[in-house]
């Protein structure tokens, strides 16, 4: 998300360096959509191809694949874009128009409130089956769940909306810390809340069964992968919105020059983050997995099988043009013995007719 509000439109437009840097920072952009793209597109084709993943928690998965996709698609090119300009500020609109910088920022916000809020989705979705699992079926109907993820998206909506809407000088004083505490501060609290509770029931529920001190490791190993990729990933990137916020309204100096590896580094981060949702939220589950593997292994038996068929029909093919080269050079020799047995007859009635003449 971008959304730093402060005016840089005195400063000259940055021109386009295509130096070493700047392309390998790109190349690297680059890839990062790519992977995006193709771990969050495997998460979909596997739920819609495996009727075993279609529960109604994987519809809050497919929801937060999809805010990844359009992360992806609407956010990270501009980014990209950036990376080859001497502006390394994360300010696309020195380089571009404003009207292009407003929508980058406005679809970064969007997809990353949207993104954040699934995740919170997730959670809240996983303490209320693991803590109440004979309530849950009432209160997560399919109905229900696409409200919620339709409600989650509005909200996102509305977020993004002040932000395109909103009067400037809302912006600069108001609008990074309304982001900030409704975006971040908020879904991490809720999150932490919800795999607490999942952790203490999971506890309690190993202790009672007779568990021991590895599940009970496990189950905080895995918790701590999650809410530390977010804060990892997040953390950083809200708490330098918040502390650009504070310095603008103590009216506080500082040098925007030394802050550009800053912001190169909170940016790689939060886009980083859409890449490894599809690693944590899929890959540690097992039916994700073996759906993985299945789609995986579809995808090669085909391109083995169309390898093998056109192969099959290259050897085919060879073994009909070699019949009909041997067909053609059957008939050609045929035709030439016709045609020299034609000629050695009329050879003969020659010869004859000269000795009956001779006679």
């Amino acid at each position: 998300m971008n959304m730093t509000s402060f005016n840089y439109t005195d400063r000259p437009p940055y021109p386009f360096n295509t130096s070493a840097s700047n392309v390998v920072r790109a190349i690297l952009v680059a890839l990062l959509i790519l992977l995006n793209l193709s771990g969050n597109i495997m998460v979909c084709a596997c739920f819609y191809s495996n009727r075993s993943l279609r529960t109604l928690c994987n519809y809050f998965i497919v929801s937060l694949s999809l805010a990844d996709i359009c992360i992806a698609l609407f956010a990270m090119p501009f980014w990209l874009v950036i990376q080859l300009t001497n502006n390394q500020l994360g300010d696309v609109k020195l380089v571009l128009s404003d009207q292009v910088y407003t929508f980058w920022s406005c679809m970064d916000i969007l997809v990353g409130t949207a993104s954040i809020t699934n995740l919170v989705a997730v959670s809240f979705d996983r303490q209320l089956a693991i803590t109440a699992p004979f309530t849950y079926p009432k209160v997560f109907t399919h109905a229900r769940v696409i409200a919620l993820i339709c409600a989650l998206w509005v909200y996102s909506i509305a977020i993004t909306l002040v932000r395109g809407f909103a009067d400037p000088k809302f912006l600069q004083q108001y609008y990074t810390l309304m982001v900030v505490i409704l975006s971040f501060f908020i879904p991490f609290m809720v999150m932490f809340v919800m795999y607490a509770k999942i952790y203490h029931v999971a506890r309690s529920q190993a202790r009672r069964i007779g568990g021991n001190f590895a599940h009970d490791l496990k189950a905080a190993k895995t918790i701590a992968i999650v809410i530390g990729t977010f804060l990892v990933c997040w953390g950083p990137f809200f708490l330098y919105n918040f502390s650009t916020y504070l310095f603008f309204c103590c009216k506080l100096k500082y040098d925007i020059k030394v802050m550009v590896p800053a912001i190169q580094c909170v940016k790689w981060l939060h886009y980083l983050n859409s890449c490894l949702n599809p690693i944590i939220y899929t890959c540690l589950n097992r039916t994700y997995r073996t759906a993985f593997l299945k789609l995986m292994r579809s995808c090669c038996s085909k391109g083995n099988l169309d390898e093998g068929s056109f192969r099959s029909s290259s050897s085919t093919q060879k073994k009909n043009s070699e019949k009909t080269e041997f067909i053609t050079r059957d008939s050609d020799s045929s035709e030439n013995v016709r045609k020299n047995g034609k000629m050695s007859s009329i050879v003969e009635m020659l010869r004859r007719h000269r000795d009956e003449r001779k006679v």
